[in-house]
């Protein structure tokens, strides 16, 4: 009997894994200094739905009980499940039941910190975690959007959020496509509109073009990091996109500071950050919330969470369902947005720096510069720069 082709995907991956593998262990020896990543504007890399064990006891002891204190007064902690650890890369998560006394204290609720080590002080130190706070405080809940509640926060980073682990969730590798995609970037379309008036309301001061403030070298590293280990393996249109996104850093980032329609944005709207209840889009991870033009996130979450054929398929559908919530001519959108490709476009040279703890993480940067690198690819993003700078 002829085996399944099915049944011979596990061992492809496992060729590849191994090669990627290998080409990260060359690396890590090349680009040692690249360890301590610095990239705080990508945000964990997550799975849906994440299978949890559960640490149990009778009334048990956490690190976490003046956070639930704060929010909820005197509980007891009956359970702690490790939701994530391993598997973020700045943040873990951390799923408590609680004894329940009262109709004011849910019965399960999160907490999101910082990891220990390096990548966790960095979120600290970057402001990420100051900045995700400052979020729950005031900005979402003055937001047409919905977030997680915030219950409480504290001064090493941590959060007491609501607990959506019984939502719907689309994992980043399949891919959201049709109502789902339609549904998310009309909530950002929202989001963007009742901020782009309001910007002097906020409090604190939001910071503005967080992609400014890179330093250029980090272009550079992440340009030899992508050859070193991936470049070879994306598809012929995106590696001719990203050598000449490399070769004109200064006038892509140039050209992403010229846009105009500057709101707040959420920063990192992929769908590993987005749930759903009742179809309704819940966003989360507000670390790098800024403001910058609104076609930002759209861009960002076009080129990470579709696959390229669906994009491919559904980009005009998308576009104009964003600009009529977004309230804006399709045409300015689109003019835009064509700029706001960039974006991705130079955040996948920092996401190339990432050294990989697991299959799952390699996988994800993968894919990730495949996707975005084709999205340049089919819309001639670097072209129009080329032709614009005349080299």
């Amino acid at each position: 009997m002829e085996p399944r082709a099915d049944s011979q995907r596990p061992r492809a991956q496992s060729a590849t894994t191994h090669a990627l593998n290998a080409r990260i262990s060359l690396r890590r020896r090349r680009l040692s200094a690249l360890h301590k990543i610095q990239d705080f504007f990508l945000s964990d890399v997550r799975i849906a739905s994440p299978r949890f064990k559960w640490h149990t006891g009778g009334v048990i002891a956490t690190p976490h009980h003046a956070l639930l204190e704060a929010a909820f007064g005197h509980v007891q902690v009956l359970a702690m499940a490790d939701a994530n650890k391993g598997r973020g890369i700045f943040s873990d998560i951390t799923r408590i039941e609680l004894a329940a006394t009262t109709a004011d204290v849910p019965q399960f609720v999160i907490v999101k910190e910082p990891t220990s080590g390096p990548n966790g002080q960095i979120s600290l130190d970057s402001g990420a975690c100051q900045r995700e706070q400052d979020a729950y405080r005031s900005l979402t809940p003055r937001s047409p959007v919905r977030s997680p509640e915030c219950y409480a926060t504290d001064d090493e980073g941590r959060l007491l959020l609501e607990d959506l682990t019984d939502a719907r969730w689309v994992e980043q590798s399949v891919g959201v496509s049709g109502a789902d995609a339609i549904a998310v970037v009309e909530a950002l379309g929202r989001f963007h509109h009742h901020w782009e008036n309001r910007l002097d309301s906020l409090e604190p001061r939001v910071r503005v073009n967080a992609l400014a403030k890179v330093p250029r070298s980090r272009f550079d590293q992440g340009w030899t990091a992508l050859q070193d280990v991936y470049l070879d393996r994306l598809p012929a249109g995106a590696q001719t996109a990203y050598a000449l996104l490399a070769a004109h850093v200064d006038e892509s980032l140039a050209a992403y500071a010229a846009i105009a329609g500057h709101t707040v944005t959420h920063g990192d709207p992929r769908i590993d950050n987005i749930c759903f209840v009742d179809n309704i889009p819940i966003f989360f991870d507000w670390q790098q919330v800024a403001i910058q033009p609104g076609t930002a996130d759209l861009a960002w979450f076009i080129a990470t969470s579709l696959t390229p054929e669906a994009r491919r398929q559904e980009r005009r559908e998308i576009v104009t369902h964003y600009a009529e919530a977004a309230g804006r001519p399709h045409a300015v959108v689109e003019a835009e947005l064509s700029m706001s490709w960039l974006l991705p476009g130079l955040m996948s040279m920092l996401l190339a720096t990432r050294v990989p703890e697991s299959e799952q993480a390699a996988s994800f940067i993968l894919e990730s510069l495949r996707r975005i690198g084709t999205v340049l690819a089919d819309e001639h993003v670097l072209t129009q720069i080329v032709r614009v700078s005349g080299t």
